[in-house]
């Protein structure tokens, strides 16, 4: 699980991560999506994601309930469903 400072210094937020929601792949890497708790602060992109940032290559942070998941076109494809089911539960 991503550490309180690796949250900070990817989103510039503090958070307590409760608990991975779901992992798949994604280009052959995992990607996991986590339940954040307790946050504080703005959200911005920072760090390699920022820099890393491009119109073919977006990082987009976003606050987002179960049923806005499906629209956002994450990655990988089916990563929406599994995270909003979780959410639901």
């Amino acid at each position: 699980m991503p550490t309180p400072r690796a949250v900070s210094e990817e989103t510039t937020l503090v958070a307590r991560v409760e608990r991975a929601l779901w992992t798949g792949l994604h280009d052959d890497r995992p990607a996991t999506y986590f339940l954040m708790a307790d946050v504080e602060g703005c959200a911005r992109l920072s760090g390699p994601e920022a820099e890393a940032n491009a119109p073919d290559n977006r990082f987009e942070l976003r606050w987002a309930t179960a049923e806005d998941l499906n629209p956002l076109g994450l990655r990988p494809p089916d990563a929406g469903h599994h995270v909003a089911e979780m959410l639901r539960r």
